[in-house]
């Protein structure tokens, strides 16, 4: 039972933000405990919220950027409150930022959290540009 917790939390992230998670085009899941927003042929900008039996981790990281060109990544980051809560790590390769939360007394603020931040992604309007996000876009849609 408790081997099957990860995947379950996955499925009521999933079941909680399906249909609720632009500015993403799709959200579905990986090896039954990754929550994944994304955009069509895994290209651009994604968040994987990973469900452990401890904790929850949530990545948002660049596809089409390798570790070393998170540009990208840091001029979107720039623009949301949480900004200071990621740590940013290695994940597959990419320069990726991370935020923990402990599983079961973190649950809330992951949902209300995960929330807020593909609200302000939505608002900036800087995710839907797969590959041409710049400064300069950033600046303009800030003003």
């Amino acid at each position: 039972m408790m081997n099957d917790l990860p995947a379950y939390r996955a499925k009521e992230i999933f079941r909680q933000f399906d249909g609720c998670h632009k500015p993403f085009d799709f959200i579905g899941t990986y090896k039954e405990v990754d929550v994944i927003f994304y955009f069509p042929e895994s290209k651009g900008v994604t968040i994987d919220v990973w469900c452990e039996p401890d904790q929850y981790k949530v990545c948002f990281w660049d596809r089409e950027n390798p570790k070393g060109n998170r540009q990208r990544i840091d001029q979107i980051m720039a623009t949301c409150s949480m900004r200071a809560d990621f740590v940013m790590q290695d994940f597959h390769g990419h320069d990726t930022y991370v935020r923990a939360y402990k599983f079961p007394t973190e649950v809330a603020a992951l949902y209300s959290d995960l929330g807020i931040f593909l609200k302000e992604l939505e608002n900036c309007n800087c995710v839907d540009r797969l590959s041409e996000v710049t400064r300069s876009d950033i600046t303009a849609v800030l003003r």
